[in-house]
């Protein structure tokens, strides 16, 4: 496929069409419309530069492993959920907004660096990949409820001290062991960290909490054996 100033892949442009294998994109820019791509299932890895990604454009396409993909712009709702063998994250750089289960069950990563230019994440947006360390950038101050719960091979959490806020049941079921919340937060939601540390020791050992924190949910922290600095 190949455009002039600027391509545009409209709604349900190729929809399961699982014999499609191949793709090559243009060297510039695109918009994918939602499922424009969904149910490839035999979609190998390809690259792609887009300002937009609608919602769903690539539900259930699980065999790029190891596609290079830069998104500009945004990313919509369940854009690449259950790409389950999905094995390197998209350059994000200059993203604002990562819609609601984006990538929910669609990543194998070691390490998922958020950039600072993103402003928000959707619910679930992150739920039940397989992650082992999550770094969340400075331009995201609410992470909303349930965004990365049962991520169960996450071990560490490094969070920027742009962060005012961390919603219901946002990190449940988790790895960790130790938590250092960042200067400046003011709220944790309901169970946000319930049930942590499922590598085995099922606890969750050393928590840091801030001065800032005016708010601490319901079973914040609960099924953990817990030691809380303030």
């Amino acid at each position: 496929y190949n455009g002039d100033l600027r391509a545009d892949i409209d709604v349900y442009g190729f929809e399961l069409t699982d014999q499609l294998t191949k793709i090559s994109f243009p060297n510039q820019p695109v918009d994918i419309g939602a499922c424009a791509f969904s149910g490839m299932r035999n979609l190998s890895d390809f690259n792609l530069i887009a300002s937009k990604i609608g919602d769903a454009a690539f539900f259930e396409c699980s065999s790029f492993i190891n596609s290079t993909i830069t998104v500009t712009e945004e990313i919509g709702e369940k854009s690449f959920a259950y790409c389950s063998s999905f094995a390197r994250f998209p350059n994000l750089d200059g993203t604002w907004k990562i819609g609601k289960e984006a990538f929910h069950n669609g990543l194998n990563v070691g390490t998922l660096r958020i950039p600072d230019s993103v402003k928000e994440i959707g619910k679930d947006a992150f739920a039940e990949c397989l992650i082992a360390k999550l770094i969340i950038g400075k331009g995201l101050v609410d992470i909303k409820d349930e965004t990365f719960q049962n991520l169960t091979t996450i071990t560490e959490i490094v969070f920027s001290e742009g962060v005012k806020s961390i919603g219901n049941r946002a990190f449940i079921n988790t790895s960790i062991t130790s938590l250092n919340l960042p200067e400046g937060l003011e709220s944790i939601g309901v169970h946000a960290f319930d049930n942590s540390g499922l590598d085995g020791n099922n606890r969750l050992f050393n928590v840091t909490i801030p001065e800032s924190v005016t708010k601490i949910g319901e079973s914040c922290f609960g099924n953990n054996l817990a030691i809380i600095e303030m």
